[in-house]
């Protein structure tokens, strides 16, 4: 496998262009991009349209060891391809012609088509429903990129927990992704449109609020709404005290029309995340957001990494199939000899796309846990912490270097996944990140660490009794060559841990 990747990446490097590569690399390239749903819908599309796949019910795991993945390899090395792997050269699989009246066993394929599905209409869909609503809206590419990240920064309820300004420092950070606060407000805005209603809120308040506004515009008529619009937004206080009848008073409103309203505000939900009655989603849940990697941390430091690949069959080339493949011309079904030639090339065709399909499944599955064990080697220290600033400078050409795969390789594993950590779900682009630092006027970048030493050491030697500001250590940096904004220069002060400048005063 590693010499059939190595030729995928010279094909690629020479040609440039994914249509230039053969259809088995164009095939592996693909479902090394899909995350893992997707996977499962490839599939079964797959089983559903060749015969000569099948599941494998004997009795073995779901999903195969890395392992067993590396030793299955190195058997198939020293012993050589299989003999179906010959059928490899005997044509194109678009060019066969189907031959139903001849399937073995009479053309039904059988079995439980939900042997393997994992959807749970009982466990939290909010995020399934927001990506979906994602292509409803226009927006331009670094919007959606901005709004997808809100998506994956809303907590268990649906909230978003995180203030606006620390995630415009993560997404430049960690991301690479330049935005404004403006930028995410505008995005945020756009996310609490979306159904279910409440979702996206930045406080209890604010997700009942934005309930209400939605009654409302379903009942435009609806003097009650508006009342307990007014009462949320005004009289929060009380209303968190459940001091209804100062609410009352202050409202001018009776007592049965003070019943009526909290019969209303109990229609309502305080985690829009969640179904009525639901508690919080296990570990693994079912979401639209499904991770691709589970990553788990043990008592004694030790980290493993595996591919969720729960509701993924184990398949198998039909045996059925492989023999009739290896029989002569003579042996095959039809009265002709044209008839025999079709059925012959119909049945190798089926096991050549089959074999091909179980090789690039095997491919993938390897491919993707080598990159994230060199994710989770890079950023140890944020696995065995859950520190978001522990996040180290790790660029996909690293990656690809040490593993010697091309960086599009490395890309495709990305795209898309996502990662189960003992700290809640993270897009696997998390972990990757830039240099960081401000370009030169010349061109030349400095990176994150060399503008934090200067900093740490301008403090350092800074008079105690007359600490630097910020707008002052902002000045002297960009005189050093370090162009720098001050918002900059506070951001990386806080990463080093160290306090304004008047709580660094001493006397």
């Amino acid at each position: 496998m590693a010499q059939e990747l190595g030729n995928i990446q010279g094909q690629e490097q020479s040609l440039g262009q994914e249509q230039k590569l053969t259809a088995a690399q164009v095939a592996f390239m693909r479902m090394l991009e899909m995350p893992v749903d997707d996977l499962r819908e490839r599939i079964e599309k797959e089983l559903e349209e060749n015969v000569a796949l099948e599941k494998d019910d004997s009795g073995a795991d779901d999903t195969e060891s890395p392992e067993s993945l590396e030793s299955q390899e190195r058997k198939e090395a020293a012993d050589g391809p299989e003999p179906q792997e010959n059928l490899m050269d005997q044509g194109t699989i678009d060019e066969i012609e189907y031959f139903e009246s001849e399937r073995p066993g009479g053309g039904g394929r059988g079995g439980d088509d939900d042997a393997y599905t994992i959807d749970d209409p009982d466990l939290p869909q909010f995020r399934d429903t927001l990506m979906q609503q994602v292509g409803e809206y226009a927006l331009t590419d670094h919007q959606r990129e901005l709004l997808e990240y809100l998506i994956g920064s809303l907590d268990d309820d649906g909230l978003l927990t995180k203030k606006l300004y620390v995630l415009a420092d993560e997404l430049e950070v960690y991301m690479g992704i330049e935005t404004t606060v403006e930028e995410l407000r505008e995005v945020l805005l756009v996310l609490q449109q979306f159904d279910p209603p409440g979702i996206g809120a930045q406080s209890l308040q604010e997700t009942l609020v934005l309930q209400i506004r939605r009654r409302i515009e379903e009942h435009p008529d609806s003097v009650k709404w508006r009342q307990l619009l007014e009462i949320v937004e005004k009289r929060w206080e009380q209303l968190t005290l459940n001091h209804w009848n100062v609410i009352r008073e202050r409202q001018h409103i009776s007592e049965g029309e003070m019943r009526a309203l909290q019969r209303m505000l109990r229609t309502l939900t305080p985690r829009p995340g969640c179904a009525p009655g639901e508690t919080m989603a296990p570990r693994g849940a079912s979401t639209n957001i499904t991770a691709d990697f589970v990553v788990e941390v043990g008592e004694d430091g030790t980290i493993s990494v595996s591919l969720n690949e729960r509701g993924v069959p184990t398949l198998r080339v039909s045996p059925e199939y492989e023999a009739l493949a290896r029989r002569s011309l003579t042996q095959m079904p039809g009265r002709t000899g044209a008839e025999r030639r079709r059925a012959r090339d119909y049945t190798q065709g089926c096991v050549m796309r089959a074999t091909s399909f179980l090789y690039n499944l095997r491919s993938r599955s390897e491919t993707m846990l080598r990159i994230m064990r060199e994710v989770v080697a890079a950023q140890r220290e944020f696995f065995l912490t859950g520190d978001d600033g522990a996040i180290r400078q790790f660029m996909m050409k690293d990656v690809g270097e040490t593993l010697g795969l091309d960086i599009s390789i490395v890309s495709r594993a990305v795209k898309d996944k996502w990662v189960d950590t003992p700290y809640g779900m993270r897009p696997m682009r998390f972990f990757f990140r830039g240099m960081g630092g401000v370009k030169r006027e010349d061109g030349t970048q400095l990176g994150q660490d060399s503008i934090m030493q200067a900093l740490a050491d301008l403090i350092a030697a800074e008079d105690k009794r007359a600490p630097l500001s910020d707008e002052r250590l902002t000045k002297i940096l960009q005189s050093k060559g370090f162009p720098v904004a001050r918002r900059t220069v506070a951001k990386y002060r806080e990463k080093l841990q160290i306090p304004v400048a008047r709580m660094r005063t001493q006397h």
